[in-house]
């Protein structure tokens, strides 16, 4: 099926010139990870999200800082 979607992409190639780009639609049917892959991947997004969550905090605070020093919110 690969060499299929290659010899496509050639022919448009060679029918529309070299210097057009060409966008071939694809569709992913299945994707094999194994369950123990699967478990690591989702471990590392949770110890990525804890840096990001606090960065959220952070920022949410000193937003809430400043609008009440300005008056615009009471806390």
């Amino acid at each position: 099926m690969n060499e299929h979607n290659q010899l496509d992409e050639e022919e448009v190639r060679l029918s529309l010139g070299e210097e057009t780009e060409v966008t071939l639609a694809v569709s992913v049917t299945n994707i094999n990870i194994p369950f123990g892959r699967m478990v690591v991947i989702i471990l590392k997004w949770m110890l990525a999200s804890i840096p990001a969550l606090a960065l959220f905090w952070l920022i949410l605070f000193f937003t809430a800082a400043v609008l009440s020093a300005a008056g615009l919110i009471t806390a």
